[in-house]
């Protein structure tokens, strides 16, 4: 998942290089601009955004793929909003009870875990199996489970 969400930043900076950094635009609005003052950890909605005054279909592209995302910073109103603002959203938040999952051919796991950081799905995160009390790193699956390797 990592992968994919850094290959698509990656390819928006390379293709969409005007959103990603304000710069003099002679008067015209060619970014997203942010319609409130949205604070770090906020799920970004399309009600938080100001569309370009042109509205392109690179526009159009990078809005879509702001909207849902969380906030890494906060952002403040009529400031641009770029992919390097925003990252997935968190899932699971530190210090937070998890299902720990562990799967190896035809045998399956579960026990209770305590997640030791914040994570989005797909991410690789340390978790402390409650019952052995050993750290293990294990990857967040959609639900906010984890599984290990």
């Amino acid at each position: 998942m990592d992968k994919i969400f850094f290959l698509t930043i990656s390819i928006c900076i390379l293709f969409f290089p005007s959103l990603t950094h304000a710069g003099d635009t002679g008067g015209k609005q060619e970014s997203i601009l942010a319609a409130k003052n949205i604070r770090a950890g906020e799920i970004i909605t399309f009600a938080d955004l100001l569309q370009p005054e042109k509205a392109s279909k690179n526009g159009t592209v990078i809005l879509s793929y702001l909207i849902g995302k969380e906030a890494k910073r906060g952002i403040y109103k009529n400031f641009p909003v770029t992919i390097k603002d925003v990252k997935l959203p968190t899932i699971v938040k530190r210090n937070t009870l998890i299902q720990l999952e562990y799967e190896s051919g035809l045998f399956q796991a579960t026990t209770n875990a305590r997640a030791l950081d914040a994570g989005a799905e797909g991410e690789t995160i340390r978790v402390m199996n409650l019952s052995s009390k050993v750290i293990v790193t294990a990857t967040i699956i959609a639900d906010g489970r984890a599984r290990v390797q």
